[in-house]
């Protein structure tokens, strides 16, 4: 399973991130009532999905030290909402560093950053 916080069974307890819900309340509705990474009170739509599947009870996160060989072929959870959010703006400040970069080579030295994005602002 790949994804972001809806489907993450833990994988940010293992991650260098401040994006973690390993305490309460999160996990008050999960088995034993403990937090365990999910972002939510009990299982999160990957678990109910192999679960309904009849596959597994709870879909394990990858970088669960305790994950067996077994499990990964079964199935294993890759989610992160944490690496979404990072991915996402590094992706962004890359796009606009290259086009700031072939901005300052044009002769007319007219910018991207200074036109309206999304079309909304003055047409010319």
């Amino acid at each position: 399973m790949f994804g972001d916080s809806i489907v993450d069974t833990g994988n940010n307890n293992y991650l260098e991130t401040i994006v973690k819900v390993n305490y309460p309340p999160y996990g008050k509705d999960f088995m034993g009532g403990k937090p365990t990474g999910r972002f939510c009170d009990g299982k999160v739509p990957s678990d109910l999905f192999v679960e309904e599947l009849g596959i597994k009870e709870l879909l394990p996160a990858y970088l669960d030290p305790t994950l067996q060989n077994q499990d990964l072929a079964s199935g294993v959870n890759f989610a992160s909402v944490s690496y979404i959010i990072i991915r996402s703006v590094r992706i962004v400040q890359r796009i606009h560093s290259e086009a700031e970069r072939d901005c300052g080579r044009r002769e007319n030295k007219q910018c991207f950053s200074q036109q309206p994005i999304y079309g909304g602002g003055r047409q010319q």
